[in-house]
């Protein structure tokens, strides 16, 4: 019994597995701005759940949906606002994927991660959304 409880618990989540890269300061901070705004085709509302930090996923329709990231250096928390999207520039998505790049975090959340100046192929992440 515990174990399909455990099943059918687990199956509300997706969890992937891979590298993170991360913003320049500040940056994330213009693009929630301008989703914000209606500037995009997937906008942000003007009233942000509460969250820790924001992330890019690759896929634009995860935008404005809630994950938490685990990291060797603080466990697993969240949540975080998916603000933005691989595929906004051309190409940028195919090179994320190439190098197992799953989610790029906020600076904040790199300078807590004590990762500044890595690249991703150092900074593994797990990160777990709701389906």
């Amino acid at each position: 019994m515990i174990k399909l409880f455990l099943i059918a618990f687990l199956s509300l989540f997706h969890l992937e597995q891979g590298q993170a890269a991360y913003y320049n300061p500040g940056v994330f901070k213009q693009v929630v701005a301008i989703r914000q705004a209606g500037w995009t085709a997937n906008p942000l509302p003007e009233k942000l759940p509460p969250v820790i930090g924001f992330v890019a996923r690759q896929d634009c329709s995860e935008i404005g949906q809630l994950v938490w990231m685990c990291h060797e250096s603080e466990g697993c928390k969240g949540p975080y606002l998916v603000a933005d999207c691989a595929n906004r520039i051309e190409g940028h998505d195919k090179v994320m994927k190439r190098q197992g790049i799953i989610v790029e975090a906020d600076y904040n959340t790199a300078a807590r991660w004590q990762v500044l100046g890595y690249g991703p192929e150092s900074i593994d992440v797990i990160v777990i959304g709701v389906r």
